[in-house]
């Protein structure tokens, strides 16, 4: 019995089996992906003798069909590369690139397209098929063209399904999900405790435990379905953020993950956000404008603009979104902002709390140890998400720290004297005194301005403080009172 080689052995070392005298090549690597078992007879291109049954105990009908489509494989590396290693003849050529592939029209573009014989794409531009063909042949090729609608649907492992009518063309159409899995994804997901080297890893990385089930939950969130907000991870460098995306790459597969270009924020173009379930947004920085640009990234539906085409491709999105910073100040979020999820991380960079065998070792287990990838899988897919809702964001101390370094001078300052529970209640002027009132940076423009930031910044769910008017010996007075949470601690008299 002749043991196969994988195709990747094939091209990298073009292995040759000597069988009976003939030089053949054995290629296989049956997976779901669509590839099946090749043979080819270079000396003299007969596929049809009595060897091939031997090797793969096929029957002649199965074997010429599992021939056909393994000639295609030779074909289009010839067609794509210009390999001159395989001299075939013309004829032989013509007849297995009309078997061995399936034209197709897009329903959206118009445009024709070469299918495998499972209907995945092959990147093939028809003209490639039209050089090897005569006009004849290529016309009665081009005839058997189906019609084909391409989604992209992460929530779905089915790659090909045969629909009815088209609703505009009164025809049946295939559907064809180009959304490539992460290969964890496509085996069964048993219910599976978290990896204990993982475990380490998050409960050191997000030490507060409520805080940990949100992050759990998003990430699910982010693998089966869609998230609302915005993870965001701001602080201390060293700390794991750029091996928890090294991770997340893995889990929703390289072709599904999207690193945000330097222009992400301005949104000239944003081709980055098609057809992906994640997407990186890694040491940039948003003001008040790069913020409302990135909420309008989490709406349902978007245009892909890109550069030389209209903007006219309205789309579903998938795409979760994890934001990485070291700087609280490159992100300027607003005490009201509801779209972004700040996360509670350790203030201990990794090196430090762990030393450098342990960091070289969990990047390594996360690049090279694929059970590892597959048993967070499970984890997650398991993970009970009950009471997590997908469009809440969390609120918790570092969200607080981050939009308290993007408050102005007079925001700190009241901020800071709110909350030293000092006084049960500040006369404004004493605040603000008027004849500050010329130095913009250090006292608001109008008490519209104090009463807007009063109302918007939250302590423990109730506004830091509220507006008094008082009218005393016929002169008009403001006050603000703190919160109940933030009222003088009284003590107690025995």
């Amino acid at each position: 019995m002749i043991t196969p080689i994988q195709v990747s052995d094939f091209i990298s070392q073009n292995y040759q089996i000597k069988l009976q005298g003939r030089t053949k090549l054995i290629i296989d690597n049956l997976t779901l992906s669509g590839s099946l078992a090749r043979l080819f007879d270079e000396q003299s291109h007969n596929f049809f003798n009595s060897d091939i049954k031997d090797i793969f105990g096929l029957d002649a009908t199965s074997r010429k069909t599992l021939l056909e489509r393994s000639f295609n494989m030779l074909l289009q590396k010839q067609i794509e590369q210009g390999d001159s290693d395989f001299k075939i003849d013309a004829d032989i050529e013509n007849s297995f690139s009309m078997s061995g592939y399936l034209p197709a029209i897009d329903l959206k573009s118009g445009s024709l397209l070469v299918l495998n014989q499972d209907f995945s794409l092959t990147g093939i531009h028809p003209d490639a098929i039209k050089n090897k063909l005569s006009t004849k042949e290529f016309n009665a090729w081009r005839k058997q063209a189906q019609l084909l609608s391409c989604i992209y649907n992460p929530q779905s492992l089915e790659t090909v399904a045969s629909k009815d009518n088209h609703p505009t063309f009164k025809q049946p159409y295939i559907e064809v999900n180009v959304c490539n899995h992460a290969d964890w994804r496509k085996r069964p997901l048993v219910q599976k405790d978290l990896p204990k080297m993982l475990a380490t890893h998050f409960s050191y990385f997000i030490p507060d435990a409520d805080c940990r089930h949100f992050f759990f939950c998003w990430l699910r969130t982010a693998i089966f379905d869609r998230n609302g907000t915005a993870l965001v991870l701001i602080g201390t460098k060293g700390a794991g953020k750029g091996l928890l995306n090294k991770l997340m790459r893995k889990m929703v597969g390289p072709q599904n993950y999207g690193e945000a270009p330097r222009s992400f924020f301005q949104k000239e173009f944003n081709k980055v956000l098609k057809y992906k379930m994640l997407i990186n947004v890694d040491e940039l920085t948003a003001g008040k404008k790069g913020i409302e640009i990135m909420k309008s990234y989490l709406n349902d539906q978007q245009n892909i603009e890109e550069k030389g085409k209209d903007a006219d491709q309205l789309i579903d999105m998938h795409a979760s979104f994890i934001i990485s910073n070291n700087n609280e100040t490159s992100f300027k979020l607003q005490q009201d902002d509801r779209r972004f999820s700040v996360m509670d991380l350790t203030k201990v960079p990794m090196l430090e709390a762990f030393g450098k065998e342990y960091v070289d070792n969990i990047n390594r287990e996360i690049d090279e140890n694929d059970e590892l990838i597959y048993e967070f899988g499970c984890f997650l897919y398991h993970y009970d998400i009950k009471g997590f809702n997908k469009y809440d964001p969390w609120k918790g101390d570092q969200y607080h720290s981050v939009v308290i370094c993007n408050f102005n001078y007079w925001q700190q300052q009241l901020y800071k004297k709110l909350t030293s529970r000092e006084q049960a209640e500040y006369f404004y002027e004493d605040l603000f005194p008027k004849e500050l009132k010329h130095l913009s940076k250090m006292t608001p423009r109008s008490e519209k301005f104090v009463e807007n930031f009063i109302m918007n910044h939250r302590y423990e769910g109730e506004p830091i403080a509220t507006f008094e008017h008082r009218t005393e010996n016929g002169k008009y007075e403001l006050y603000l009172i703190p919160c109940k949470a933030l009222q003088p601690i009284q003590e107690e008299v025995e």
